[in-house]
């Protein structure tokens, strides 16, 4: 299952974001940097960001744990 647009909400270019991907072995890895970029397939489909200097959409699923702060 994806996570749609509704659980990013409040996410706006220019904040800094982290993504907390949990691994099935127990790992994580975490991306960081600028939003750059957000997208949803449709309101309840598959919501993706880019980060700055990460060329590929991250498309949001349910391993994954988004945070943001915004300088606004």
């Amino acid at each position: 299952m994806s996570k749609t647009i509704h659980d990013i909400k409040g996410l706006a270019i220019g904040d800094k974001v982290a993504i907390t991907i949990s691994n099935p072995n127990d790992t994580t890895t975490c991306i960081s940097g600028i939003c750059t970029g957000i997208q949803a397939l449709g309101e309840k489909e598959n919501a993706g960001l880019t980060i700055k200097g990460i060329p590929n959409w991250i498309w949001i699923e349910d391993n994954m744990v988004v945070t943001w702060i915004s300088d606004n």
